[in-house]
């Protein structure tokens, strides 16, 4: 149990894990998906605080190890001083937590999607070079990959569908792209992502 406090300044006790095993508990994985997450409601006023605060997450059968780390440790992890056990991986956020669910849950390989995530990221840049984009896994429609490209003008949502024979090419030059920069960086554990490039700019 942890204290959180409302703006209300009402007080209260939430029953917050700091360890999940998904596959006994199948209301976490769906708490993800559906956005409700680390979700409590005041007792008092009945708004619904949602509040950032480590958790490790695992799955066997979704082959997951993953600490997730809050926003605001960005910069700490950044600067090597948040540390994550040495067989774990991380994402940080709770973007980058639902983006890695979506794409185990969907049967792929989040570092074939993070590959795709980089080609997408530097169309975009190319379009506006000073914005601050940042891309996500959606999810799959008919056999298409779903990307959502944020930060292109404010406030919309760019919406990029893939074809699967993209992931197919992403997933094989894995091994090759590996020893080449910058995916040697962006797909080093325990922060697999295209936004780790954030940290090394």
């Amino acid at each position: 149990m942890k204290s959180l406090t409302c703006m209300c300044e009402t007080s209260f006790e939430a029953d917050i894990a700091d360890e999940l095993d998904l596959d006994t508990d199948q209301r976490a994985l769906k708490a993800i998906r559906d956005g409700s997450f680390m979700s409590y409601p005041c007792p008092n006023c009945g708004k619904i605080l949602k509040p950032e605060m480590p958790v490790s997450l695992l799955s066997a059968k979704l082959g997951l190890k993953l600490l997730f780390i809050p926003e605001i440790d960005r910069l700490s992890f950044y600067n090597g001083k948040y540390p994550v056990a040495q067989d774990f991986e991380c994402v940080i956020g709770f973007p980058e937590l639902l983006d890695r669910v979506r794409a185990l849950s969907d049967g792929f390989d989040h570092r074939a999607i993070e590959i795709m995530k980089y080609i997408f990221l530097c169309k975009a840049q190319e379009s506006d070079p000073e914005a601050q984009i940042r891309v996500f896994y959606h999810g799959i429609e008919k056999d298409q990959l779903v990307f959502h490209i944020h930060g292109l003008s404010r406030g919309d949502i760019a919406v990029i569908k893939a074809p699967k024979s993209l992931y197919d090419m992403s997933l094989k030059d894995i091994p090759e792209k590996s020893a080449q920069e910058p995916f040697s960086t962006m797909l080093k554990r325990p922060y697999v992502s295209v936004h780790r490039l954030e940290m090394e700019d």
